[in-house]
């Protein structure tokens, strides 16, 4: 049997046994993983996800393009776990996550689910969220005080969320 991983080739002799290709085919799946998270500068890596938080200041829109210009989307937060660790990202500063209400004032969806009522985790700071002048339709990531809504219009930091390679 002739393995090829970008130009490096392996024989595993016909003895070998069956574990042992299969062992091996995972440490090639587990290589070509850690060979493509080496490219991607700038990107956090939890628990099988990419994250990125940018160092410009952008509307929530403009940070969510970014990120799909890098193969991501603005950040789903689905646990306590992911919540604490984007507000270690976040630091004393605030950031776009994807969660909004622009379609519907008080339906909150995130970006990869727009047509259901998606929030199940819920991280609000106190009286959050408040719609303030009937302007606030975007959701930010705050220090450990939780999610605030404000103006999509606000320019701030973003955090982009993607899957890491599967083999």
């Amino acid at each position: 049997l002739l393995v090829s991983v970008s130009g490096f080739a392996l024989v595993l002799f016909s003895k070998t046994s069956l574990f042992s290709a299969l062992t091996f085919i995972g440490f090639c799946c587990v290589l070509l993983v850690l060979i493509n998270l080496y490219g991607q500068q700038g990107w956090f890596y939890f628990r099988s996800k990419l994250y990125y938080i940018s160092l410009e200041m952008k509307t929530w829109s403009e940070g969510r393009q970014d990120c799909n210009n890098r193969g991501a989307d603005l950040v789903i937060i689905n646990s306590r776990e992911e919540q604490e660790f984007t507000v270690k990202m976040v630091g004393n500063s605030k950031a776009w996550i994807g969660l909004t209400d622009t379609e519907k004032e008080g339906e909150w969806k995130w970006v990869d689910e727009p047509d259901s009522d998606s929030l199940g985790f819920r991280y609000w700071k106190e009286n959050e969220p408040n719609d303030i002048d009937n302007n606030e339709d975007c959701v930010e990531q705050t220090n450990k005080k939780g999610w605030n809504d404000n103006a999509c219009s606000e320019k701030q930091m973003w955090i982009c969320e993607k899957t890491t390679p599967t083999c």
